[in-house]
């Protein structure tokens, strides 16, 4: 099963366009009248076939309209981006695939990355929700420093993975809760005053693994232990 992207819903009209477009009909070859499923990213399943193919879109005529429920859960990430494209690229495809609902690129004192073109990893997040057969879509926020995050997230729980030995782990801290926000520092890791400030919030600090990971690493083992938490 392919499943696509419409970000254009009109009445029982939906259409492909960009790369979905090319995907439909130049890749895969579908072709007027064939049957194929797409969503709008926020819950909407529709089951569809082809009206019409068009030079910059493919339309589709919306047979049967399904809602899918969202997880029971929230995994918010927080996250100091790594510098090197190919392992951002990779982190942000598995993270969808894994399954989490917001991500947070934060700007910390020991960033080794600064910008972040959120176009271009929405458009990574729409391409790995609909190979991955998801249809509510991760948000990825703009990029914000360590301190706004913590002010905008002063009512949620929060969890930073930095591991000592005295520390619980992620999953026995996230046990009983329904949101988490998790913060993961850079390849520096958090700077003295950012620690002594999430010690001053009270924020817990929990161990993901005994070994010293990677950022894209720790990211994809806290989803992935936070997923099988909640599941």
């Amino acid at each position: 099963m392919n499943l696509f992207y419409s970000s254009r819903i009109e009445g029982n009209s939906a259409y492909l366009t960009d790369e979905e477009h090319r995907h439909c009909s130049k890749v895969l070859r579908y072709k007027k009248g064939d049957q194929i499923c797409c969503t709008n990213g926020m819950g909407i399943k529709y089951q569809t076939h082809i009206h019409q193919i068009n030079k910059k879109d493919t339309e589709l005529h919306i047979d049967i309209e399904h809602v899918i429920p969202k997880p029971h859960y929230n995994i918010h990430l927080g996250i100091a981006m790594p510098k090197r494209s190919n392992r951002l690229d990779f982190l942000i495809e598995k993270l969808v695939e894994i399954g989490i609902q917001d991500i947070s690129p934060l700007i910390t004192a020991h960033s080794e990355r600064r910008k972040i073109n959120t176009g271009r990893y929405r458009k990574k997040i729409i391409s790995a929700s609909t190979q991955s057969l998801k249809y509510h879509f991760p948000v990825l926020h703009e990029q914000t420093t360590f301190k706004a995050f913590l002010e905008s997230q002063a009512k949620q729980h929060i969890l930073v993975a930095h591991y000592a030995e005295e520390n619980s782990s992620i999953s026995l801290a996230a046990a009983n809760q329904k949101s988490i926000t998790v913060l993961i520092g850079p390849e520096g890791d958090f700077s003295p005053t950012e620690l002594a400030k999430i010690q001053e919030l009270g924020i817990e600090q929990v161990n993901l693994s005994k070994h010293r990971l990677r950022t894209e690493t720790a990211a994809i083992v806290a989803c992935t232990l936070l997923n099988e938490t909640f599941f």
